[in-house]
């Protein structure tokens, strides 16, 4: 697995759980409990362009350098593509 992938999945990890500190804090981290999730329409858009942002910068990384990689990027991507459109839906009520 390269480094780069590592570091940017870290990263795109570190922002979805920064985001929602109460799953966070039930998956054992609790770096974000002094935090509630932030909401409304400013917190979702912003939300959704970090989101978007992680896509983009994943599909820019060079080609996976093995499966376990292209694996992990897929599993990654989809967990991101999967909190856009669940914001969009918010954003579009």
């Amino acid at each position: 697995m390269t480094t780069e992938f590592r570091e940017l999945a870290a990263a795109i990890l570190d922002e979805q759980l920064r985001m929602d500190p109460v799953g966070a804090t039930s998956l054992g981290d609790h770096r974000f409990d002094d935090r509630l999730p932030a909401s409304g329409p400013d917190a979702r858009a912003a939300d959704l362009a970090t989101h978007r942002a992680g896509l983009a910068a994943l599909a820019a990384l060079p080609p996976a350098a093995d499966a376990a990689e292209q694996v992990d990027r897929e599993i990654l991507a989809h967990q991101v593509r999967r909190a856009v459109f669940e914001l969009t839906e918010l954003c579009q009520h």
